[in-house]
């Protein structure tokens, strides 16, 4: 008999009290929900839940899992029909779905062999041009890396598969279509009952069912369609520009239809152990969750996280999931996708950003988790593995799910090709494309392993602005980087250093860190109205900040991202207690960057104020002062009403930090250094006013924000100076097209250097530095269109700089960038008679405390966050 009570711990969660004898039953493992029945079978959490509320009389559907390797034996058959339950079994796996009463359940528990008890519950399919930006593309220009997942079979576990679609046409492309029938749904089961479904009565356990080489398996939902397009749609329908990323690996479909439920994921799982070896398969992706799963830990006797051990460690199938859409952290969906030997994928925007829905894992969290079976140790993460892009995606149409196109899914799409794609977005479309990179590095080495393909992935990544691992896992998907270095680990590869990994965030050990607290986070509404003055008007709002901050940030979206409407004009701009204005600059138009404004400044105890303000002209432009005038004294914009939050930020610990508590820039160098975009050097210490050296700039570069990492495919170094535990950043630095942002992967590098030579110790320049910072934002082509001089506002006045003689015209848009988002400042002297001499001084060093500065502003416009 299960023993059943309730109690809620301190976070809310619900859990089982257990009586003594069953407590020594537990596995090794805290967190995870579950209970022990007399007879030692795990009972999982969410049946635990339902049985508590459950009336005698009421059916559940579960999942049985038994001990030992295949299917159900005769005898374990036999003993659940004995108790009266329907349902089916699977073929390959120990595990059957019954239908049973709570009574039932109990004496299902006490029978010999039972491992685990598991309601089935539901799951939902994740939904919410990715091969440029992960490098894809780049791939299929490349002969030396020209793979197309030949040889690969792909077998995609989801709603289906439109196999009469030209882009997946069954038998040669999608070379086997499956339409199952695993649902518990359709069977009765309540006790005495003669109704048959799907081949099963009441006491009887009949294998899961599937029928085979069905064209359409997708009917209801064109998302298993859309899923298997992106894997390796052949592109046929739009003569290749909505090609997928493994055209030529052979797919599978399994089709479980519009419901699922975790029973029908199994049927997919059970099919590829069943038919593995007749396929081939070595990768299966699934791009469904369960909503209702998140915040609970990893859990080894899960059926689902059973199935997959075996089919990654015995058969060396690779399994792809999707991390969800239910966006915060702690909130990946479903305990399955925690397991260690699974691939979990977020969801990235093609702007390199992660998108606001995409499931983060869980702060801080290690652990490990001993198998008692295999006797192997494994390490447990809480996260995602990598970031792929999942937001806006083309992909191919189910024809019959779904023949007319959505009012919101035509944006992109030509009308010619708008009858056979169509755009989604969530988790659902990162993991398919994660899935096709993984079958490309399988044709380039087919020798390698789970372990193999998920450290390739991780090593390869690209950082991504200041996101934590706990949110990207190791960061964006980096393509060309994994397959390369899967093609050189292949054995008998003439080139063997293709190791990535030491420019990774994830694999490096920091000299220094520090910890931020952010604390006094408010949000005013502020009414603009550019005829108030912005001292005395109604533009502004008040705040108190408290001695222990570091720093001070406001923020506010005045607008979207295409730059349009009046809107657009506006700042938010700070004031400290002493009156010194810190204003982010003048709108850049158009963009990524347009609608959203951020300021910080080095905190003052005290009362600030926060305002919206206009603007005196464009970027750029320099205009008649509308700021100073005495009839508008609040700048240019059309009156609007503007969300504005600001927060501090403190310091709570630090290490490798030792010389900067007295530096004026001390917030700046912490913030910096907690969220990874600087380090410290290994003597214990920042050393704040030494010179940047290039090689420093470029380490820090490569480490953020949005450069991929890059070693050339030869082996032979690009440069003759550069020591080779350095080397990594120097070559991703310079490598053209290495920046995260650039579609096209063909933008210039990072850091533009001479033939042969990087000069790792010179000092990096203010010019240098303003053009590798715009440069990784993705600003090339705004910087290009810049024409004229470079102008500054100060003091609410433009200025222009008087020192460019020597700098090439083609880099000024990189300056006045660089200063409309004050990464940097101009030096101004008055020089008596009103006349001001104005210099950017584009030749002189920065100090690593300016870099840190301007590294912070920076990761703040790559990645905009609100407090």
């Amino acid at each position: 008999m299960i023993c059943r009570s309730t109690t809620t711990d301190a976070r809310g969660w619900r859990s089982t009290l257990l009586p003594l004898a069953a407590i020594f039953l537990a596995l090794a493992i805290t967190g995870t929900g579950q209970t022990i029945s007399a007879g030692g079978a795990v009972i999982g959490e969410t049946l635990q839940a339902r049985l508590t509320d459950a009336a005698p009389t009421d059916t559940l559907q579960v999942i049985v899992t038994f001990r030992g390797t295949g299917a159900p034996t005769a005898q374990q058959l036999e003993a659940l029909a004995s108790l009266g339950v329907s349902g089916v079994h699977l073929r390959s796996f120990p595990i059957a779905g019954v239908v049973a009463t709570p009574g039932q359940i109990d004496r299902i528990a006490a029978l010999p062999g039972v491992r685990s008890i598991y309601h089935n519950d539901p799951l939902a399919y994740e939904n919410e041009g990715g091969t440029t930006i992960t490098g894809v593309r780049k791939l299929r220009a490349d002969p030396a890396l020209g793979y197309t997942g030949t040889g690969v079979t792909v077998l995609v576990n989801d709603s289906g598969i439109d196999g009469t679609h030209e882009d997946l046409k069954y038998p040669n492309h999608v070379i086997q279509n499956v339409y199952a029938g695993a649902n518990l749904a359709a069977h009765n089961g309540t006790a005495g009952s003669t109704t048959c479904m799907l081949g099963a009565c009441t006491g009887k356990i009949l294998p899961v069912t599937w029928v085979e080489d069905v064209p359409n398996t997708d009917f209801s939902t064109s998302h298993g369609t859309h899923v298997a397009g992106i894997v390796g749609g052949s592109g046929a329908r739009s003569d290749g520009k909505y090609t997928g990323v493994a055209p030529g690996a052979r797919l599978i479909g399994y089709g479980s239809g519009a419901a699922l439920f975790v029973l029908d994921a199994l049927g997919g799982f059970d099919y590829a152990k069943a038919q593995w070896a007749t396929y081939g398969i070595r990768v299966i992706t699934n791009s469904f969750g369960s909503p209702g799963d998140i915040n609970r830990a990893f859990d080894p006797e899960h059926p689902v996280n059973v199935v997959t051990q075996e089919l990654a460690e015995d058969l060396g199938i690779i399994v792809v999931f999707s991390a969800g859409n239910s966006g915060g952290e702690n909130a990946i969906t479903g305990v399955y996708k925690k397991a260690p030997w699974v691939i979990v994928v977020a969801n990235g925007t093609k702007q390199g950003r992660i998108a606001a829905t995409s499931s983060r894992g869980q702060i801080g969290f290690s652990g490990t988790y001993t198998d008692p079976r295999r006797g192997v140790t494994y390490q447990l993460t809480d996260r995602p593995t990598v970031m792929a892009p999942g937001t806006a995606i083309v992909s191919v149409r189910a024809l019959s799910a779904d023949p007319l196109p959505a009012a919101d899914s035509t944006a992109g799409i030509a009308p010619q090709h708008l009858p056979f794609y169509t755009i989604k977005s969530g988790t659902s479309m990162a993991a398919p494309h994660v899935a096709g990179v993984i079958a490309l590095m399988l044709e380039a080495n087919p020798s390698l392993g789970w372990r193999d393909v998920k450290a390739i992935l991780e090593k390869t990544a690209t950082n991504v602005g200041d996101l934590a691992d706990w949110e990207t896992g190791a960061g964006y998907l980096n393509a060309y980087g994994a397959v390369a270095m899967a093609a050189a680990q292949r054995p008998g590869s003439a080139v063997r250093n293709q190791d990535y990994g030491s420019t990774n965030r994830l694999h490096r050990v920091f000299n220094a860190r520090a910890e931020m607290r952010t604390e006094g986070a408010q949000s005013f509404t502020i009414t603009y109205t550019p005829l108030d003055n912005p001292v005395t008007g109604t533009n502004s709002a008040t705040f108190e900040v408290g001695p222990k901050a570091t720093l001070v940030l406001a923020s506010g979206d005045v607008g979207g991202p295409t730059g349009a409407g009046p809107s657009q004009l506006l700042r938010v701009a700070l004031e400290d207690p002493d009156g010194q204005l810190y204003s982010p600059g003048v709108p850049i138009p158009g963009g990524a960057l347009s609608g959203y404004r951020i300021v910080v400044a080095p905190a003052k105890a005290g009362t600030w104020k926060v305002m919206v303000r206009g603007t005196c002209g464009l970027s750029g432009t320099v205009t008649v002062s509308v700021c100073t005038d005495d009839v508008d004294t609040n700048g240019l914009a059309v009156p609007t009403v503007v969300d504005v939050h600001v927060k501090t930020i403190a310091t709570e610990s630090f290490a490798g930090l030792d010389d900067v508590a007295a530096h004026p820039w001390r917030g700046f160098i912490e913030a910096a250094v907690a969220r990874q975009l600087v380090d410290g050097r290994a003597d214990g210490n920042f050393h704040p006013d030494a010179p940047l050296t290039r090689i420093e700039l470029a380490e820090y570069l490569a480490l953020n924000p949005g450069v991929r990492q890059f070693l050339p495919l030869s082996g032979v170094p690009s440069f003759s100076d550069v020591a080779p535990a350095q080397l990594p950043f120097a070559e991703a630095a310079a490598a053209r097209g290495g920046i995260l942002r650039d579609p096209n992967l063909a933008a210039r590098a990072a850091m533009e250097v001479a033939p042969g030579l990087f000069s790792p110790a010179g000092e990096a320049t203010r010019l240098q530095v303003a053009y590798s910072l715009v440069q990784t934002l993705g600003l090339e082509q705004t910087a290009a269109a810049h024409a004229g001089g470079v102008t500054y506002l100060h003091d609410e006045e433009f200025v222009t700089a008087t020192d460019l003689d020597r700098v090439p015209p083609d880099l000024y848009g990189y300056i006045q960038l660089a200063l409309d988002l004050r990464l940097f400042t101009l030096k101004i002297q008055n020089v008596g008679q009103d006349r001001l001499k104005v210099r950017f001084q584009p030749g002189r060093g920065v100090t690593r405390a300016e870099y840190a500065r301007a590294a912070v502003m920076a990761a703040d416009f790559y990645a905009p966050r609100q407090p």
